[in-house]
Formats: structure tokens, sequence, C-alpha cells
């Protein structure tokens, strides 16, 4: 069954404008980017790959946990990116910025 709430609507939106975003500014960056710009996002198309094929499943399988986990590791992974390698750029939505946080005192122990 299909969550058709207001919020998942608007979440699949987002999803799709960032999707886009992101396939851009690799477009960019695989035609004009410098070899440190390169290697700098070259795991990125692989993690976009992978959300854009999981992604439309999310909606038929929003009971397995594990699953709906990934696509949200995934799609946070691709926010973190956007944020932290193209806050500045004009086509920047603030729906895809990502807070910093502070490490929690267990987590600076690591």
């Amino acid at each position: 069954m299909r969550d058709s709430s207001p919020s998942a609507l608007a979440q699949l939106e987002q999803d799709r404008a960032l999707a886009q975003f992101l396939r851009d500014r690799l477009t960019d960056v695989e035609t004009t980017g410098c070899a440190a710009e390169r290697r700098a996002l070259a795991g990125l198309r692989e993690v976009l790959v992978e959300f854009e094929e999981k992604h439309p499943l999310a909606a038929r399988m929003p009971a397995d946990d594990f699953f709906v986990a990934q696509i949200d590791t995934l799609r946070w992974v691709l926010r973190c990116t956007a944020t932290s390698a193209f806050l500045q750029h004009p086509d920047f939505q603030s729906d895809f910025y990502v807070a910093p946080t502070m490490p929690t005192s267990s987590e600076s122990r690591l």
C-alpha cells in the first residue's frame, strides 16, 4: 500500500529534486571539473544509482524496517554530500541542507 499523505508526497518530491540536482552536479564535474573534484565525488554516482533503484520500492515495503533504513541512510549520505560539496551552488535548495552536529560524548571517544 502506497503512502499518499502530504508529508510522504513532499518527501518524494524533495527526493526527486535532490537526485536531479546531484545528477546535474555530477555531469558538471565530469565535464568541467578538475581531477581533485572528480576524486572527491568518485563514489557519489554509485550511491545515487542505488538510491534511485531502491527508492521507488520503499512505498511498497513500508513494513520492512531494514529496507526503509537503507533508503533513509542513502538519502542522508546524498544530503550530506550535497550540503558539503554544493551548499553555495545557486540551485542548492534549503530542503537539501543538513545541519552540522557535534558528536555526543560517547561518539567522541571512538
